[in-house]
Formats: structure tokens, C-alpha cells, sequence
């Protein structure tokens, strides 16, 4: 499933809230997440000094998980386990949504948060990177760093 067709079924359920006033990534995004634990998925559309808009808490119930994944809160271990064992190749595609911003890849244009005041900058929390290798396979990797 797609991330568009994950987020208009949940807008379906009513399991979207949409923050609307301008918001800072600098310690107001993250104390928004912060107070919807286990809440709606938070769609932020106004972010000061971006125009990319940010999505949260996609994965913040057991079942909104087991919906994105097309599992049952009780096989849904084993269906994880399963995709981990036996990753799927991605698809290749040559036209899409993906393709409709063409631009070079700038870090500074993403609304990366500062979470807490004590913190040295912005930092990701969770994210997915995938990218060639020099022979030219696609590799992907998870990177997730907890912080409390």
C-alpha cells in the first residue's frame, strides 16, 4: 500500500487530525507529537520557513499498523517477522507521484526538529534511507535513534 492510499483510507476512518496554524520545528512540532501520543496521525501544513509539510504518528496505534500492513492485531508479529526474513524487492517504476518535483536533494530544505532545548540541533528520529551501491544495487537501510 502506498503512503497516499494509507492516508486517505485513515482520512476515511477519521484518524486525521490536521494541525492548521503555522507551527515551529524548533521544539513545537515534537511537543504537539508529544501531547497526541496514541492520537489521530498529525498532518502539519503550514511549517515556518518550509514548504514541505510533515506527517506523524502514521504508525502510533497497534492497529493503525496492522491497517498500513494488512494484518490482524494477531498475526501481525508474525507478518513482520515474515517481511523481514523474506524482503521483497522494490518495484521500478518510471512515471508516478514520485516524479512530480524534480530538484536537487538539499537536507536544508526538510523540516528536520530540534525536540527538547538541551538537544545540540535538529535531528531525525526514524528514518529510511535507500540508495545505489557502487555496483549499482539498490540497498535500503533503517536508521532509528531513541531518544527519551
Amino acid at each position: 500500500m502506498s503512503l497516499r492510499s494509507f492516508l486517505a483510507e485513515m482520512n476515511k476512518k477519521h484518524e486525521i487530525k490536521e494541525i492548521e496554524e503555522e507551527v515551529s520545528t524548533r521544539f513545537e512540532i515534537s511537543a504537539i507529537m508529544k501531547e497526541s501520543e496514541c492520537g489521530p496521525i498529525l498532518y502539519f501544513d503550514k511549517i515556518k520557513g518550509h514548504q514541505t509539510k510533515i506527517i506523524a504518528g502514521i504508525c502510533g496505534t497497534r492497529q493503525r499498523l496492522c491497517d498500513a500492513l494488512d494484518a490482524t492485531p494477531e498475526n501481525l508479529y508474525q507478518k513482520i517477522i515474515n517481511a523481514w526474513r523474506s524482503p521483497k524487492p522494490p518495484k521500478k517504476i518510471k512515471s508516478g507521484p514520485v516524479n512530480e518535483v524534480v530538484e536537487r536533494a538539499r537536507l536544508s530544505k526538510l523540516p528536520i526538529l530540534t525536540h527538547f532545548e538541551n538537544d545540540a540541533g535538529q535531528y531525525i528520529t526514524s528514518a529510511i534511507v535507500s540508495a545505489f551501491s557502487p555496483d549499482k544495487k539498490l540497498k535500503t537501510c533503517q536508521f532509528i535513534v531513541f531518544k527519551s
